[in-house]
């Protein structure tokens, strides 16, 4: 049986965290100091926001202490440099300038991991644009309303040194 911990520094979002996902438990705390022991988790995510991150080493150390041996860390960004021709960027070129700025490149990322002691860093660029289509094309499954188009995506999994000796992700 899984059990889910979710962190968000603000109280306003934490409320609505909260209302959303009563399942999992809520804490209020920075993502650069943990409020959780050493090797508490098999799993950690961080999904579209690396950028508000401030002490962006300081989090992922913390990531890697938090975990257990054999633990994996995904992380889920969009990657400015690689989707310029993106609707946003072509509407909007100041937003592309300003996301180049906020956001770390992916070799960025991939090194800050390293010096964070993740010992297997793998990359995987992938496209998942949701596209709208009519509504009578999509019969009776409703998940046929979006599909896939181009727009890239980082995926950046983290292993610790142990994953290699475990191959199955455990959650408990």
């Amino acid at each position: 049986e899984a059990r889910l911990a979710g962190l968000e520094p603000y109280r306003a979002m934490l409320a609505k965290a909260h209302s959303k996902s009563r399942d999992v438990a809520w804490t209020r705390g920075d993502g650069a100091e943990l409020p959780f022991r050493t090797s508490t988790f098999d799993f950690a995510t961080s999904q579209y926001s690396f950028h508000h991150v401030a002490r962006k080493e300081r989090m992922l150390r913390e990531v890697r202490r938090v975990l257990r041996p054999g633990g994996r860390f995904v992380m889920t960004n969009i990657d400015p440099w690689a989707m310029q021709d993106a609707h946003l960027y072509r509407y909007f070129p100041e937003a592309l300038e300003a996301d180049r700025r906020d956001f770390a490149t992916p070799e960025g990322i991939e090194l800050l991991m390293k010096r964070a002691e993740f010992d297997r860093v793998e990359k995987t660029s992938k496209h998942a644009r949701i596209v709208h289509e009519h509504a009578e094309q999509a019969g009776d499954n409703l998940f046929g309303l979006a599909r896939h188009a181009p727009h890239p995506v980082v995926v950046i999994e983290l292993l610790a040194q142990e994953a290699f000796q475990f191959k199955a992700l455990r959650v408990h």
